[in-house]
């Protein structure tokens, strides 16, 4: 072991922990490794228990907040289409530009694809601040959902 690890297990120690030995030789998988983080649980396990869990998670963020939730959601899809459409249109006038001043053309027949452009980077801008103000909304409502509900299990007891 290195000096600083030495210097650590004191400390640990003192706060009711072990000192990781992990890494070869040791049984303990290395950080980074693809063994399971939870020597108790399978992976197979954890993979099986995966539908489930974010089934729950769907039906406690649709309980806080279904209003909330759909205005995400549908805000994140239009993003989606936005930046798709800023792609094909900045495409469009970087060809145009290119082609204008191969040919000593007039650049005034960039403008409009130009204005669109910006016309869409402005509303996913404006998309994205309310999608953010939203999300924020949405997991204070999912917190308190999950504060009023975590009574209702007995302490210890996890699903």
């Amino acid at each position: 072991m290195d000096g600083t690890a030495l210097q650590s297990e004191p400390r640990l120690k003192s706060l009711g922990a072990e000192p990781d030995v992990a890494g070869p030789g040791t049984g303990q998988p290395v950080a980074g490794s693809s063994q399971s983080s939870d020597p108790f649980t399978p992976r197979a396990e954890r993979a099986r228990k995966l539908p489930r869990l974010v089934a729950q998670s769907l039906a406690l963020v649709w309980s806080a907040g279904r209003r909330e939730l759909l205005v995400t959601t549908v805000l994140q899809l239009l993003q989606g289409v936005g930046i798709a459409a800023q792609l094909l249109i900045a495409k469009r006038v970087l060809e145009a530009v290119v082609a204008s001043g191969r040919s000593g053309g007039d650049f005034g027949v960039v403008v409009p694809d130009l204005a669109v452009l910006v016309a869409i980077t402005v509303a996913l801008t404006f998309a994205g601040a309310v999608q953010a103000e939203q999300s924020r909304i949405l997991g204070e409502l999912v917190a308190r959902t999950a504060a009023v509900a975590a009574p209702a299990a007995p302490a210890g007891v996890s699903n």
